[in-house]
């Protein structure tokens, strides 16, 4: 059973989207800038402010945005509606490899160490078939960080998520 997204999440996400429908009704879009509005398969709704795209796909951008904000479960669920028709392509595993690791710092967030190594083992395997840069991430720095992560939790010793700066994944322009 999945958890449901945090209250403040659904509570960011309806500011967002009243100033956004705001902002379009008095004809104040920023030049240069769009927002997206992505719905997730648990019903709510995802709404960014972002730059120029760049070519790449509004789910994989908001990814970013969301794991960024330490909202691994959005960025979860908002990767998988890109993931789940992509799943036979030669990016699946890729996206997979992607949902794994937020989904590994939504255990963390709940203390849970067992899940969340198997789940970074997971998406190790995953991620390994790719080159050092792949869709504008470096997947080399992405695979030290989850092994740098993998070797805290095996020891035992504490939640890295607790004591340490919160993980971030930096696309390359």
């Amino acid at each position: 059973m999945r958890d449901p997204p945090s209250s403040d999440f659904r509570r960011r996400s309806e500011l967002w989207r009243d100033e956004s429908a705001r902002r379009v009704r008095e004809g104040k879009q920023e030049t240069g800038n769009f927002y997206l509005v992505i719905r997730l398969h648990s019903g709510y709704c995802v709404l960014l402010k972002t730059a120029e795209s760049d070519g790449l796909d509004a789910q994989y951008l908001a990814f970013f945005d969301q794991f960024n904000h330490q909202h691994f479960y959005e960025a979860h669920e908002v990767l998988e509606v890109l993931w789940l028709p992509a799943r036979q392509t030669p990016d699946g595993a890729f996206y997979q490899g992607l949902i794994q690791v937020a989904a590994a710092f939504v255990h963390l967030q709940k203390d849970r160490f067992r899940p969340a190594v198997r789940l970074l083992k997971l998406a190790r395997t995953n991620l390994n078939p790719y080159p050092e840069r792949h869709s504008h991430l470096d997947v080399q720095r992405l695979r030290e960080l989850i092994q740098r992560w993998l070797a805290t939790l095996e020891d035992g010793r504490f939640n890295p998520l607790r004591f340490g700066p919160p993980p971030r994944l930096e696309l390359l322009r």
